[in-house]
């Protein structure tokens, strides 16, 4: 794992090397890759880092007491504590899962191999308008107010009579 320390004085830098968990590897400046990890000491060069590096914003941590000189034992055991949690979170991981990738992978396949192999009618595309515009394919005012309650209880009062013509029909003995 990368750290990035960003604004630290030397004995900071030698500090923060000193009290860093094994497997983490402490640099000053910039490499080819991406950080996993940035330690910064004002709030302008968390910012910066943000937007140069690409990091996500939990994964830059700004601490005062790299630009200061001072060796005291509460500021050791909080960079301590803070190094230990930047080692127990780890690397950056991708979001997406190889495994649900793998899984999903041959259906997307047999997806745009049956799309390519059937493809949609015009008739689905959506209509312009003189100016541009895609026009609505909802055919008729849509009702509100009164004229939605009226409509929905016409809408239900038809369902209801739907149901009561399969009632009548269904015969009484089925199971018998």
């Amino acid at each position: 794992m990368m750290l990035l320390v960003i604004g630290a004085t030397a004995s900071a830098l030698q500090r923060v090397k000193a009290l860093a968990p094994a497997g983490v590897r402490v640099v000053d400046e910039a490499r080819s890759s991406t950080p996993d990890w940035i330690l910064v000491a004002t709030g302008d060069q968390r910012a910066a880092a943000i937007v140069t590096h690409g990091v996500a914003p939990f994964r830059v941590v700004e601490m005062p007491a790299l630009a200061a000189d001072d060796d005291t034992a509460d500021g050791s055991d909080a960079m301590r504590s803070t190094l230990t949690k930047m080692a127990g979170i780890g690397v950056s991981r991708p979001l997406i899962s190889s495994i649900g990738v793998a899984l999903v992978r041959p259906f997307v396949r047999r997806r745009v191999a049956a799309a390519s192999a059937h493809p949609m009618p015009d008739a689905t595309l959506p209509t312009l308008s003189a100016t541009g515009m895609v026009m609505s394919t909802v055919p008729g005012r849509i009702p509100a107010g009164t004229a939605l309650e009226e409509h929905l209880a016409s809408r239900a009062q038809e369902r209801v009579k739907r149901i009561a013509a399969l009632a009548v029909r269904w015969p009484a003995n089925k199971g018998s």
